[in-house]
C-alpha cells in the first residue's frame, strides 16, 4: 500500500509519499519523504477522529514549527494510491519533537474534532469582526502592497529589525505606525510586524528562517478600529463592528 501525503495552506504546498521512489499521480509527483513518512491509525470515533504522522524532525516545514507557530495552519490529506480514496483530511493541529529519536510527530485532525469545540460567533464588539483582507473586509491586498528587494534590506543582528528607505513612504500621513500589525513575506514564509518604531525600520514578531525569494512583500496593519478604517484605509462602508456601542453602563453609571 503506497500513500501520499499533501501539507498545503495558501502560502506554501509540500507533497510527500511512503515509497522509496517517486510517485506521480494526477500528473504531480510525491516525493519520498527524507527520512521517512508514516502514521498511525485513524481513530474514527467522533472524539478520537484525528492521526500522528511521523516525519524526520528536519524535514521541511516542520522543523520551523520548533521555533515559533505557523502563519497559516496546514491543511493534510492521506491518499491511498492503490484504492484511490482519501484516508484522511484535516489539519495539523501541532507537532510534537522527539530529539532522541530525532522525528517530529504531526498530530492531525479532522472537521469532526474542531466541531466538538466551540463555534465562534460575530462579536458584539466595537472593533471590526473581519480580517484584513478578507472578503468581508472588500479591501484588496494587491493594492496595499509594497514590494522590496531582498538584497536592499538592512538585517539587525538578531534579524528582529528590517530597514529599508519605503518603509518611511506613509501613504497616509495622519495615520502614525503605517506598519505595526502588518506582515511580510518572503516566498512561503510568512512574518507578523510587530512594531513600527521609526521611519524606515520595522520590528519583526520573529526572525526570518529562511529567505527563499529575490523580493520581500510587505502589507499594513489594521488595529480594527472604526477610526482606523476611515482614517487609513477609507473603508467605512465595509466596517465589521458596533463603533457606537455605549462604553459606559447609562443606568449604572449615567450618561
Amino acid at each position: 500500500m503506497t500513500e501520499l501525503y499533501r501539507f498545503f495552506n495558501t502560502l506554501e504546498d509540500f507533497r510527500f509519499c511512503d515509497a522509496a521512489v517517486p510517485v506521480v499521480y494526477d500528473s504531480v509527483q510525491y516525493p519520498p519523504a527524507p527520512g521517512g513518512i508514516a502514521r498511525d491509525f485513524l481513530k474514527r470515533q467522533v472524539q478520537e477522529d484525528a492521526i500522528t504522522i511521523t516525519v524526520a524532525a528536519e524535514l521541511a516545514p516542520f522543523q520551523s514549527y520548533a521555533l515559533k507557530n505557523p502563519f497559516e495552519l496546514l491543511k493534510v490529506t492521506v491518499f491511498d494510491l492503490e484504492e484511490e480514496v482519501y484516508r484522511f483530511r484535516g489539519e495539523l493541529a501541532n507537532v510534537d519533537f522527539d530529539a532522541q529519536a530525532g522525528v517530529a510527530m504531526l498530530r492531525c485532525s479532522t472537521l469532526g474534532r474542531a466541531l466538538v469545540g466551540d463555534i465562534p460567533n460575530r462579536r458584539l464588539d466595537r472593533h471590526c469582526n473581519w480580517e484584513l483582507f478578507d472578503a468581508d473586509c472588500a479591501l484588496n491586498r494587491e493594492d496595499h502592497k509594497v514590494t522590496i528587494p531582498r538584497g536592499e534590506m538592512t538585517f539587525s543582528g538578531n534579524g528582529l529589525f528590517l530597514t529599508h528607505a519605503n518603509f518611511a513612504i506613509n501613504p497616509n500621513p495622519g495615520n502614525a505606525n503605517w506598519w505595526t500589525g502588518g506582515f511580510i513575506q518572503c516566498g512561503p514564509e510568512a512574518n507578523y510586524i510587530d512594531d513600527h518604531p521609526s521611519g524606515d525600520t520595522v520590528r519583526l514578531l520573529f526572525p526570518f528562517l529562511k529567505l527563499s525569494d529575490p523580493f520581500f512583500e510587505v502589507f499594513p496593519g489594521c488595529d480594527k478600529a472604526h477610526a482606523t478604517c476611515i482614517g487609513k484605509f477609507d473603508n467605512e462602508p465595509n466596517f465589521g463592528g458596533y463603533h457606537k456601542i455605549l462604553l459606559r453602563n447609562p443606568v449604572l453609571q449615567g450618561f
